[in-house]
This record gives structure tokens, C-alpha cells and sequence, in this order.
């Protein structure tokens, strides 16, 4: 997973997903935070009290650091799923994001943002995103995906700890 810029809700998707394969599935799953913006310290800070490299919630394992050797050691363990949020450091993790089977690109559409979002979209198209909107208006979304010629999907709001939306549980139905 990549986002368009800081605060874009990569992390919080990234956290959704995790509790989808693990609650609706019942998938192994390993949410490993490779990008610099700690947001997992943060998380764990906030629930826990405290701070260390690899932590629960709800039986997903979250992993901080995503360098070569933790990503080889992690890749020889019993998982389903592996969900790697790189943030908005597209630039030193190409490799590793080509590896991925799916790839997802997140950004919220606000007027001003819709032009980067489709500069994105168009200029690393060949790494076939799939396109993921948190907030956004409709007409903007729908002018994002006239511009990419594909469809961009819409969580909209979706609090972490409430049932998901009919629409966002299908998406991440698609994406097995």
C-alpha cells in the first residue's frame, strides 16, 4: 500500500484489511509498517503503554521496519496474508512493491488533490494500482477514474473499531 501524501489513511486501511482477513476469513495475517512515519508506535503507545517491534491487536501481528532481512525472516513464517504499508515512500521501495500481488493506492479527493492523484495514477501506472479513496466528493471520484479509465474505490468514513460498511467488506472481498 502506498498514499498520495501524509495522512492519506494508508495506516488506516492497512488496519481495516488486517481485521477483515482475520475476523471474515480467519487468515494469518501480518501488517508490517515499512515506512518512517511510526504511526505504529503510536498505536501501540496509545493501546498499550508502551513500545517494541512486533505487537497484537485483535490477532494480527503488526511488525515495525520493513528492511530486507525482517521481510525475508517474516516472508519464512506460517502466514496468509502479508500487507505491506510503505506510506508515501513509493520511491526507495519500488522492488518491494512490485513483488506484491495486489497494490493498493490511497488518497483522500478533495478539489485540490485530484490533479496529483491522476499525475500518480498516470505516471506509475505500469504497477497496475488499484485505487482507493477514503474521503472524497463524487464528482471528483468520478472524475479521477474518467481521467485513469478505472474504477476507484470509495471506504468513505469507516471507524476501526465499528462493523464495516457492506461496500468496504466487498471490496476487500475482491482483493483475495
Amino acid at each position: 500500500m502506498v498514499g498520495l501524501e501524509h495522512g492519506a489513511g494508508t495506516t488506516h486501511v492497512g488496519v481495516l484489511l488486517a481485521d477483515y482477513f482475520r475476523q471474515n476469513q480467519g487468515a494469518r495475517t501480518a501488517y508490517i509498517e515499512c515506512n518512517k512515519t511510526s504511526a505504529f508506535s503510536k498505536l501501540q503507545e496509545c493501546l498499550y503503554g508502551y513500545q517494541r517491534k512486533c505487537f497484537q491487536i485483535q490477532r494480527v501481528d503488526y511488525y515495525i521496519g520493513g528492511s530486507e532481512q525482517q521481510l525475508e525472516a517474516l516472508f519464512g513464517k506460517n502466514y496468509d496474508y502479508f500487507i505491506l504499508d510503505f506510506g508515501i515512500e513509493l520511491k526507495n521501495n519500488e522492488e518491494k512493491i512490485k513483488s506484491c500481488e495486489e497494490r493498493l493506492f490511497i488518497g483522500n479527493l478533495e478539489r485540490w488533490e485530484q490533479k496529483d492523484y491522476i499525475c500518480f495514477g498516470r505516471q506509475y501506472q505500469e504497477y497496475n494500482w488499484t485505487f482507493v479513496c477514503n474521503l472524497g466528493r463524487k464528482d471528483i471520484a468520478h472524475n479521477v477514474e474518467k481521467n485513469l479509465h478505472k474504477k476507484l474505490y470509495k471506504i468513505g468514513y469507516q471507524p476501526i473499531s465499528q462493523p464495516l460498511t457492506r461496500e468496504v467488506e466487498q471490496f476487500f472481498y475482491s482483493l483475495r
